[in-house]
């Protein structure tokens, strides 16, 4: 872009790179969440016992399945306000 579209002497300077940040902030999210899961299944299965884990450890990746399954078949998309909104609220 910088050869055909700039005059010489003129150069891009990337400042701000908000999809980088996204990224790394919902891989940081999906990250926390297996950890969140995984630490309820173990305290469940803990102070229960394995089959309340069990239960626990499928209800949780079925029900966002489920509500992302629900989602694409009624034309919602997860954009990057919803995206941010999703960060911040678990910040």
């Amino acid at each position: 872009m910088e050869k055909s579209w700039l005059p010489d002497g003129v150069h891009l300077d990337v400042i701000r790179n908000y999809g980088q940040t996204a990224d790394e902030k919902v891989s940081n999210l999906v990250s926390s969440l297996g950890l969140a899961v995984l630490t309820v299944v173990v305290f469940v299965g803990f102070f229960m016992n394995w089959r309340a884990a069990l239960v626990v450890a499928l209800a949780i990746p079925v029900s966002y399945g489920a509500t992302l399954l629900l989602d694409l078949m009624f034309g919602y998309t997860i954009n990057r306000v919803t995206l941010f909104a999703l960060i911040l609220r678990s910040a």
